[in-house]
């Protein structure tokens, strides 16, 4: 997943910056040797999904080699997470009808409702919802950065009295003094996501204390930078989630491994549902949703198989 709307990367500048950087710089390191991997990964700026990439295929290697599973490798807390779900864009009706029927299908216990657009039209969206799926259903709402300080002000106290768990990103990233001002407006928390990529970032907004939940993306902060992240909020008394970066399969079990292994992370649900949203999958075993939770494998690293047709048929040469 590239975004080069967020994090300017490109498919095809992802490959290329592992051909003609990456690649060079670790080729015949030792693979246990994580921290000088990033020592050469970090002498190239930018880049944030082709390093993640790397750094979680090193992970993968050091459990297949050590003969355990990622999610003990990297903290071993359970091999099991609840799942949210990210709801369309689309007419009050039409969504609420939707959450009913992926609670039905799959038994999802946390939906995320994506807003930004027209804060009259959000509002009769979350009503619906909340009406239409009762009073036990976690909602959250993503803005997307899509209001403005004052109206996000405005209109997230108007959203209190239908139970919603918190609020992403109500206002733009970088207006911080209005993110100070939405906090104070509403008695909702705040979650970060774009604008807290890094760890320096992390810390700067727990500084500040505007947001009290973090979005945390392995495909954009690997294995290695996500740990420190989670540190970052546990110390602090912030909530780290496992936030969705439109992952395939393999990312959703990549994702499922970390978030599982930690204490913090797993108490919360992740939103690594999107692979329900493609039309085919990469791996021989598509993973399965039972009661709103994914479970990872016991098999040695991620313990996953790529179908190496599909694989074949899908693949992009560039």
């Amino acid at each position: 997943p590239s975004r080069p709307m967020i994090y300017g990367e490109s498919v095809q500048s992802i490959v290329t910056a592992i051909q003609i950087w990456f690649e060079p710089l670790i080729i015949g390191l030792d693979p246990f040797a994580v921290e000088k991997l990033w020592s050469k990964l970090q002498t190239v700026e930018h880049n944030p999904t082709a390093k993640a990439a790397i750094d979680m295929a090193i992970h993968d290697i050091i459990g297949q080699a050590a003969g355990v599973p990622c999610y003990k490798l990297l903290g071993g807390w359970g091999n099991e997470i609840d799942l949210s779900y990210i709801l369309g864009l689309n007419e009050p009706e039409a969504v609420a009808e939707q959450a009913v029927q992926v609670i039905d299908d799959y038994g999802f216990k946390t939906l995320k409702l994506k807003a930004g657009l027209e804060p009259k039209r959000d509002t009769a969206m979350l009503k619906s919802v909340r009406e239409a799926v009762g009073p036990d259903i976690r909602l959250c709402i993503d803005v997307n950065h899509g209001y403005d300080s004052i109206t996000a002000a405005q209109t997230l106290p108007q959203w209190e009295p239908y139970n919603v768990a918190w609020v992403e990103e109500p206002c733009p990233g970088w207006d911080r003094r209005g993110r100070k001002i939405v906090a104070k407006a509403t008695s909702i928390p705040i979650m970060a996501d774009e604008s807290c990529i890094t760890p320096q970032e992390v810390m700067d907004e727990i500084w500040r204390g505007d947001c009290r939940l973090m979005s945390i993306k392995n495909a954009r902060t690997g294995y290695y930078l996500s740990t420190k992240i989670i540190h970052l909020c546990e110390e602090a008394g912030v909530a780290p989630l496992g936030g969705s970066q439109g992952d395939t399969d393999i990312g959703t079990i990549t994702s499922a491994h970390f978030c599982a292994a930690h204490r913090s992370m797993a108490r919360w649900p992740s939103e690594v549902s999107f692979f329900l949203e493609i039309s085919d999958h990469l791996l021989t075993e598509r993973p399965e949703i039972k009661d709103g939770k994914i479970k990872v494998t016991d098999r040695p690293g991620m313990g996953v198989q790529i179908d190496e047709g599909k694989l074949k048929h899908y693949r992009m040469d560039l």
